[in-house]
C-alpha cells in the first residue's frame, strides 16, 4: 500500500473566552488545552512535506465568537459588524498565541491547511475577517492555505468531510443570507441588521448558556448536554426555569430549521410536532404563560401522545408540598398508563420525566437538598447511555445523515460539531467494503456524569449525588480531556480512494503522530 497524502482532521477548537482574572483559571474558555493543541500541531509540521504530503483540516468551531463578549462585556449571537469580528479574533489569537504560531510554523514548512466553518465562528467568513486570518497564519502569502465557508463540505478521495451542524436544527446556518451579508459587505455597503437571523443555537448560548455559565461553568461542558445540564441546573437554581423554557421554545424554532422538521428535545425527536404541541387543553398549572404551556406539551411528547399528555397536566398539583411528595404525579401516569394498556409504566423515560417536570415546579424556596431526588430520578435513566461509547452514535440525525451521504457514493463520512468522538461502522457495501461514520470528537475540555450515580442502590446513589452536585460548580476537578483526530491514508494509486480511515487518541506525553 503507497499513500500520496495523509489528512489529519481534528474540529471543535473553540478557542475563545477570556480566562479568569489572574490569566489561570478557566474563565470563560471550553478549550483550555492551546499548549497541547499546539504540541500536536507541531508534531505535524515535522514530517517532512515529500513524498507524502501532509495535510491538516480544522473542521469547524476554531474559534468561538459566541464567547467574546463586545467593549462592554456583552454577548452577542452573531457579530455583524465585520470590524468588530475581526477585533474579536485578534483577542483570541493574542491569548493562543502557541496555537496560531504553530498553525503558521506548519504552513511555513509546505504542509497543506483547509478550514471549514461551524456555527460558533461564522463570522470567520466575513471578507475583512477573513483576510486578518490568513494575515496571521500566513502572512508572506504563500502557503497551502484553503478555507471553505460557503456551506459546502470538503471532499478528500472517498470521504466526505462536514462540520455536521446542518443536521442539528438548533444549529443549522442560514448560507443563503449570509452570503448576502458578506456581498454587501465586500462592496463596503450598509447591511440591513435583519438580513441575517444567527440559528437558535446561538441564540441559546448567548441568552441562556453565557449567563449561567458565569455561575456555573460546567454548563457547556457536562455530556450528555440536555438530558443532564437541565435537571442539574433546575435543582441547583429554581429560577433558572425561565432558560429552561426559553431553551424550549428555542427547540420549537429549531424545528423548523432541522431537515427532518420535528421537535428536538432532550437530544432527540419528539413523538410530537409542533401543530400537536400547541393544540389541547389549558395547563392547570398556576404561573405558566402560554409560551411555557407549549414548552412543556413539548417535552412531554417525548414519552407521551398528545391526549396523554393532557390527562397528566390536567392532574399537575398546584401545590409544592404535592409536587415534593409526588403523589399526583403519580396518579396521572397511572391514567395515562391505562389509555395504554399498562405499556407506560414501563418506559424508563417517563420517571426521568416525571423527574424533570417536578423540578420545573419547583418554586425558589425550597433547599437543594429536597430537590435531589427529583434530580436523581431524571439522570438515572442514562444507566447504559451510549453517549461516550465510541462505537455507538447516539444522535439520529447525524446517523440518518451519514448513511444518506454513504449512499451517495462515499465510503467514509466524517462530522463534528458534537464533541463525542466516534467510529460507527455503517455496514458494508455493494462492493464489499466497510462504510464507517467518524466524528472528530473535540479538543474542549469535558464533564462527564459518574458512573455512581447510577449505583443499583438509590440510596447509595443520592448519597453520591449529594456530594457531587456541591463540588460541579467548580468543575476543573472532574475534567476529561480527551484530544481526537482522525487520519486519512490517500492511495497513491487512485486518489479518490481512501485507503484508511482511524479515529486517533493525542497522547502528549507520547506524542507521535
Amino acid at each position: 500500500m503507497t499513500i500520496a497524502r495523509q489528512v489529519f482532521i481534528i474540529s471543535d477548537l473553540h478557542l475563545g473566552g477570556a480566562a479568569s482574572a489572574d490569566g489561570k483559571g478557566r474563565g470563560f474558555r471550553m478549550c483550555t488545552q492551546g499548549p497541547v493543541l499546539a504540541a500536536f500541531i507541531d508534531e505535524l509540521t515535522r514530517r517532512e512535506p515529500r513524498p507524502v504530503r501532509t495535510e491538516l483540516v480544522i473542521n469547524g468551531d476554531f474559534v468561538d465568537f459566541l464567547a467574546e463578549g463586545d467593549e462592554n462585556g456583552a454577548w452577542s449571537p452573531f457579530t455583524a459588524d465585520p470590524a468588530a469580528a475581526a477585533a474579536k479574533l485578534r483577542e483570541i489569537v493574542g491569548r493562543e498565541a502557541a496555537v496560531f504560531s504553530a498553525l503558521a510554523r506548519f504552513l511555513t514548512r509546505g504542509h497543506r491547511m483547509t478550514i471549514l466553518l461551524g456555527n460558533h465562528d461564522v463570522e470567520l467568513s466575513f471578507p475583512l475577517v477573513r483576510a486578518a486570518l490568513f494575515q496571521l497564519l500566513d502572512p508572506a502569502g504563500s502557503g497551502d492555505l484553503h478555507f471553505i465557508y460557503d456551506g459546502e463540505a470538503y471532499v478528500v478521495g472517498d470521504a466526505l468531510i462536514e462540520h455536521g451542524n446542518r443536521y442539528d436544527g438548533f444549529n443549522v446556518v442560514d448560507h443563503n443570507h449570509l452570503r448576502e451579508v458578506r456581498s454587501l459587505q465586500s462592496r463596503r455597503q450598509p447591511v440591513n441588521p435583519g438580513v441575517f437571523s444567527p440559528p437558535p443555537g446561538s441564540q441559546l448560548v448567548v441568552q441562556v448558556m453565557n449567563p449561567i455559565k458565569k455561575d456555573y461553568p460546567f454548563v457547556d461542558l457536562l455530556k450528555p448536554e440536555t438530558e443532564a445540564v437541565l435537571p442539574i441546573l433546575l435543582a441547583l437554581e429554581p429560577g433558572y426555569r425561565r432558560h429552561v423554557l426559553r431553551l424550549l421554545e428555542l427547540g420549537t424554532a429549531a424545528a423548523g430549521a432541522r431537515p427532518e422538521g420535528s421537535v428536538v428535545f432532550r437530544g432527540e425527536a419528539a413523538t410530537t410536532h409542533v401543530s400537536d404541541a400547541v393544540r389541547g387543553g389549558a395547563l392547570a398549572v398556576e404561573g405558566l404563560v402560554l409560551g411555557e404551556e407549549i414548552a412543556l406539551r413539548q417535552a412531554l411528547g417525548k414519552v407521551m401522545t398528545t391526549v396523554e399528555a393532557d390527562v397528566f397536566l390536567q392532574s399537575l398539583p398546584r401545590a409544592e408540598e404535592e409536587v415534593l411528595r409526588g403523589d399526583l404525579t403519580r396518579a396521572a401516569v397511572m391514567e395515562a398508563n391505562t389509555m395504554r394498556g399498562g405499556v407506560l409504566e414501563h418506559l424508563p423515560r417517563v420517571a426521568a420525566a416525571l423527574g424533570f417536570l417536578r423540578l420545573l415546579l419547583f418554586s425558589g424556596t425550597a433547599d437543594v437538598e429536597r430537590r435531589l431526588p427529583s434530580l436523581l430520578s431524571a439522570l438515572r435513566v442514562l444507566k447504559g447511555n451510549h453517549t461516550f461509547d465510541r462505537t455507538v452514535e447516539t444522535g439520529a440525525a447525524y446517523l440518518n445523515a451519514a448513511r444518506e451521504r454513504v449512499g451517495a457514493g462515499f465510503r467514509y463520512v466524517i462530522f463534528g460539531h458534537t464533541h463525542l468522538a466516534k467510529k460507527v461502522s455503517l455496514g458494508a457495501g455493494l462492493d464489499g467494503k466497510e462504510r464507517s461514520y467518524l466524528n472528530s470528537g473535540t479538543w474542549a475540555d469535558l464533564v462527564m456524569l459518574p458512573p455512581a450515580l447510577f449505583d443499583p442502590s438509590e440510596e447509595q446513589a443520592l448519597a453520591f449525588l449529594r456530594g457531587w452536585i456541591q463540588k460541579l460548580p467548580r468543575p476543573d476537578q472532574f475534567i476529561t480531556f480527551q484530544p481526537t483526530y482522525i487520519r486519512l491514508d490517500v492511495s497513491a494509486a487512485d486518489p479518490g480512494l481512501i485507503e484508511r480511515a482511524e479515529l486517533c487518541d493525542f497522547d502528549p506525553r507520547s506524542p507521535q503522530v
